[in-house]
């Protein structure tokens, strides 16, 4: 330190050629000692309770700050992986869906084939029953025909046979009376 002219003040350096004020008195120190200590040690330990509070409430407000930058880091991860999740359990869903209507649709195509082939099968069967049916029809009807035609003849024949013996009896009738007139005449 640099003294100054009026030895009251010093000066700090050459450089900043700043003033300090001369030292205190030794009443002054006797004074500052007696009533220091005290008010000193209030406001120091105040101080350090309120430093130390800024200090805890700091690292309460860090690591509160930590906390939440990791909730959100967290959040991200997890909806990153919910949404990875979720595409794979619609994926998933899409295909068992799609494998499901393919199963349903061949069981359908199945089913309705089979029912198809029992239904042309009923068909066939029914027509051939209708096409028995029928031709029996026809049968029995060209056996009624046939037999309405036999009996037609054998009318015709037997009527032509009484014409034929009712024409013999007839002729032989004639013949008779003929005999009997010649014979008649005859004797």
């Amino acid at each position: 330190m640099i003294t100054s002219p009026d030895l009251d003040s010093f000066v700090c350096c050459a450089l900043c050629s700043q003033i300090i004020p001369p030292l205190p008195s030794n009443t002054t120190f006797r004074r500052i000692r007696e009533y220091r200590p005290f008010r000193t040690r209030y406001y120091t330990h105040r101080d350090i309770l309120e430093i130390g509070a800024d200090i805890q409430q700091q690292q309460h407000e860090k690591k509160e700050a930590e906390i939440q930058e990791r909730i959100k880091k967290m959040k991200a991860e997890l909806w990153s992986q919910a949404e990875v999740y979720k595409e794979d359990a619609v994926d998933k869903a899409l295909k068992e869906a799609a494998a499901n209507h393919s199963a349903l649709v061949r069981d359908l195509k199945q089913k309705l084939g089979e029912e198809l082939r029992e239904e042309v099968r009923k068909a066939k069967a029914e027509m051939k029953k209708y096409m028995e049916d029928e031709q029996k029809r026809e049968v029995e009807a060209a056996e009624q025909r046939m037999a309405h035609r036999l009996q037609c003849a054998l009318m015709e024949c037997a009527q032509e046979k009484m014409q034929a013996v009712a024409e013999a009896r007839k002729q032989e009738r004639e013949a008779a009376l003929k005999e009997a007139a010649r014979q008649h005449r005859c004797s």
